[in-house]
C-alpha cells in the first residue's frame, strides 16, 4: 500500500507488473519470463521427485531476480552468495521461499496447470 493517502494509487495493494510482457497475474504467452518459468517449474519438480518428502535448496535462478525487482527488491549478481532458495512440494507444483540472509524476502507458489494441453 501506499504511504501516502493523496497517491492515485492509496489503499489499492500493490500488484507488480512483468519487466518484460507488463502484465501483472499471468505472462502473456510469448513472454520469455514464462518460458523460464515453465522450464524452472520442470526442474523443480524433477529435483523434488529425486527427493520424495524433502525440501532442497538452490541458487536464485534469474526469473525469481526479475520477479524479485519487479517488486523493487533488487538482488544483483554480485551479491548472489547472500542469497538461496528454499523449494517444497505444494500439490501439483511448488512454493520457493527467497531468502537472503538467512531472511525470508519473498514466497512464490507456482503450480502446473491444470487442464493445459
Amino acid at each position: 500500500m501506499h504511504t501516502q493517502t493523496n497517491h492515485p494509487g492509496a489503499g489499492k495493494p500493490f500488484l507488480p507488473r512483468c519487466l518484460d510482457c507488463g502484465q501483472h497475474v499471468r505472462h502473456d504467452d510469448t513472454c520469455p519470463q514464462r518460458t523460464d518459468l515453465l522450464d524452472l517449474l520442470d526442474d523443480d519438480l524433477a529435483a523434488l521427485a529425486a527427493r520424495p518428502g524433502r525440501i532442497y535448496v538452490r541458487a536464485l535462478h534469474r526469473v525469481e531476480r526479475a520477479h524479485l525487482h519487479a517488486c523493487g527488491c533488487f538482488a544483483p549478481r554480485a551479491e548472489r552468495h547472500r542469497w538461496h532458495v528454499e523449494v517444497a512440494p505444494l500439490g501439483a507444483g511448488v512454493l520457493r521461499v527467497i531468502h537472503r540472509d538467512g531472511q525470508v524476502v519473498a514466497e512464490f507458489e507456482d503450480a502446473t496447470e491444470v487442464g493445459a494441453t
